[in-house]
C-alpha cells in the first residue's frame, strides 16, 4: 500500500470520528429529536418536506389539489434520484480502494518475481565464485611450492655469485694493473710516434734541402738567361724578360717537388702542412722582372698550393692564373697585385693587404679573408662562396656579378661597394655596413637579421631579387629612389 492511500485512510478515519463526536455533542445539547429532524430534512429535502406538510393539511380538510400531489411526486422522485447517486458514489469508493489495492499487489508480486530472479542469479554467481576461489587456492598452493623451490635455487645462486664476485675482484685488480702498464706503454708509444714523425719531417726537410740546392741551380740558369736578354732589348716587354721553355719546365717540376710538410717552429711541429720552398720559389720568380707571357706559362704548369707566404711582400706582383690553393698569405702585402683568375680556394688571407688588387674571376671559395684590406679591390665575377670576410674592409670594392653565396660578411665594411648582379643567397650580412652600396639586380636572401635600416643605406636596389616582401614594401615607402634605375646618388 502506497503512502497516498495510507494518508487518505488516516484523514478519512479522523473526519468520521470527528463527525460522530459532533453528533453526540449536538444531541446532548439540543435534544434527541433535533438530529432526527435535521436528518429527515437532509434526507428528504426542504422541498419534499414542505410539499408533504401541505398535502397532509389538504387531506385533513378533504381538499386535496392535483398540484400538491404532483409537487410531492416530483420532489419525491428528485430526492430518490439524488439519494441513489450518492449511494452509488459511496458504494463505488470501496470498490476503487480495492482496485488500487489489487494494482499495488500486482506490482508487489512483480517485484517479488524480479527479486527471486536476482536471488537465483546471485546464487549462481556465488557458486561460480566458490569454484574460482577453490581453483585459486589450489594455484596458490602450487605457486608457494614453486616459490620454495625458487628460494632454494636463489640460495645456491647467491653462493655462486659470492664466489664469482671474489673472482671478479681478483680479475679487476689484474685488469687495473694491466691498464696502468698499457697507459705507460701508450705514453711510450706516443713519445715514439712523435719522435718518428719528427724524424720523418726532418728527413723530408733534408730532402727539401737537396731540392733547394736544385732551386739555386735553376735560379742561376734563370739569371744567365736574363743577363743574355739584357744585352738583346728585343726579348724584353713591358714587364720584364722571357725565359726559355725548358727552364720554365724545370721551374714547374721543381714546384711539384716541393711538397707541403710540417716543420718545427720552436720545439713543436706546425699544425698545417705548408711548403716554405714553394713560397720562396714564387717570391724569387715575382722579383725577377719576367715578362707576362713567361709568368703565364709558369703559373699554368707550376703548383704553388699550400705555399708559405706569411707576411710576404708581393706588392704589384703578377700572379694571374697562379695556383695558390690553400696558401698561407696571412698579413701578406698584395697591394695592386694581379690575381686575375688565380685559384685561392681555402687560402689564408687573414689581415692581408689587397688594396686595389685585381681578383677578377679569382676562385676564393672558403678562403679566410677576416680583417683583410680590400679597399677598391676588383673582384668582378669572383667566386667567394662560403668565404670568411668578417670585419673585412671592402670600401668601394667591385663585386659585381660575384658569387657571394653563404659568405660571412658580419661586421664587414661594404660602403659604396658595387654588388650589382652579385649572388648573396644565404649570405651572412649581420652588422655589415651597406652605406652607398649598389645592389641592383643582385640575388639577395635575407638572413642573419639583415634589417631594413641596413638596406636603406644602400645606393640602389634596382631589380634586386629575393628581397623580403615586407622590407621591400617598407623601403619603397620610405626611400623609393632605391628601386629606380638611377638609384639614390
Amino acid at each position: 500500500m502506497n503512502d497516498t492511500l495510507k494518508t487518505f485512510l488516516l484523514y478519512s478515519g479522523a473526519v468520521a470520528w470527528g463527525l460522530m463526536l459532533l453528533w453526540f455533542i449536538l444531541r446532548a445539547i439540543i435534544g434527541k429529536n433535533w438530529p432526527l429532524k435535521v436528518g429527515a430534512t437532509l434526507i428528504a429535502g426542504r422541498g419534499l418536506m414542505s410539499s408533504s406538510k401541505k398535502l397532509v393539511k389538504e387531506i385533513k380538510t378533504a381538499k386535496v389539489k392535483d398540484e400538491t400531489v404532483t409537487e410531492v411526486g416530483v420532489h419525491l422522485f428528485w430526492r430518490l434520484t439524488r439519494i441513489g447517486l450518492v449511494g452509488m458514489m459511496i458504494a463505488g469508493f470501496p470498490i476503487w480502494l480495492l482496485m488500487q489495492q489489487n494494482s499495488l499487489i500486482r506490482t508487489q508480486n512483480q517485484l517479488f518475481l524480479s527479486q527471486n530472479k536476482l536471488f537465483q542469479s546471485q546464487n549462481s554467481k556465488i557458486d561460480t565464485q566458490t569454484l574460482l576461489l577453490s581453483e585459486q587456492t589450489r594455484l596458490f598452493g602450487s605457486q608457494n611450492a614453486k616459490l620454495d623451490t625458487q628460494n632454494v635455487l636463489f640460495s645456491f645462486q647467491n653462493e655462486n655469485v659470492a664466489t664469482q664476485t671474489s673472482l671478479f675482484r681478483d680479475q679487476n685488480t689484474r685488469i687495473d694493473s694491466q691498464i696502468v702498464l698499457m697507459s705507460r706503454q701508450n705514453a711510450l708509444a706516443d713519445t715514439q710516434n712523435y719522435r718518428l714523425n719528427l724524424q720523418n719531417n726532418l728527413i723530408e726537410a733534408q730532402r727539401r734541402g737537396a731540392l733547394v740546392i736544385l732551386m739555386s741551380n735553376i735560379m742561376d740558369q734563370m739569371n744567365e738567361e736574363i743577363n743574355k736578354h739584357k744585352e738583346d732589348s728585343s726579348h724584353v716587354d713591358l714587364l720584364g724578360y722571357a725565359l726559355s721553355d725548358p727552364l720554365i719546365g724545370r721551374i714547374a717540376a721543381l714546384s711539384q717537388g716541393f711538397l707541403p710538410y710540417k716543420y718545427l717552429e720552436g720545439d713543436t711541429l706546425t699544425e698545417k702542412a705548408t711548403s716554405p720552398e714553394r713560397g720562396q720559389l714564387l717570391l724569387s720568380l715575382v722579383k725577377s722582372d719576367l715578362d707576362s707571357i713567361t709568368y703565364v706559362k709558369i703559373y699554368e704548369a707550376a703548383n704553388f698550393s699550400d705555399a708559405y707566404l706569411k707576411g710576404a711582400n708581393l706588392e704589384g706582383a703578377f700572379l694571374r692564373g697562379a695556383f695558390l690553393r690553400g696558401a698561407d698569405l696571412e698579413g701578406a702585402d698584395l697591394e695592386r697585385a694581379n690575381l686575375e683568375g688565380a685559384n685561392l680556394r681555402g687560402a689564408n688571407l687573414l689581415r692581408a693587404d689587397l688594396l686595389r688588387a685585381d681578383l677578377e674571376r679569382a676562385s676564393l671559395e672558403r678562403a679566410s679573408l677576416e680583417r683583410a684590406y680590400l679597399i677598391s679591390a676588383y673582384l668582378r665575377e669572383a667566386d667567394l662562396g662560403e668565404a670568411f670576410l668578417e670585419r673585412a674592409d671592402l670600401i668601394q670594392a667591385n663585386l659585381s656579378g660575384a658569387d657571394l653565396s653563404r659568405a660571412n660578411f658580419s661586421g664587414a665594411n661594404l660602403s659604396y661597394a658595387d654588388l650589382s648582379g652579385a649572388s648573396l643567397l644565404v649570405a651572412d650580412l649581420v652588422t655589415a655596413d651597406l652605406h652607398g652600396v649598389d645592389l641592383r639586380e643582385a640575388k639577395l636572401l635575407l638572413v642573419s637579421n639583415l634589417t631594413a635600416r641596413q638596406l636603406s643605406l644602400a645606393n640602389s636596389l634596382y631589380e634586386c631579387e629575393h628581397l623580403d616582401s615586407e622590407i621591400e614594401k617598407k623601403l619603397r615607402e620610405e626611400k623609393p629612389c632605391l628601386f629606380t634605375e638611377e638609384g639614390c646618388n
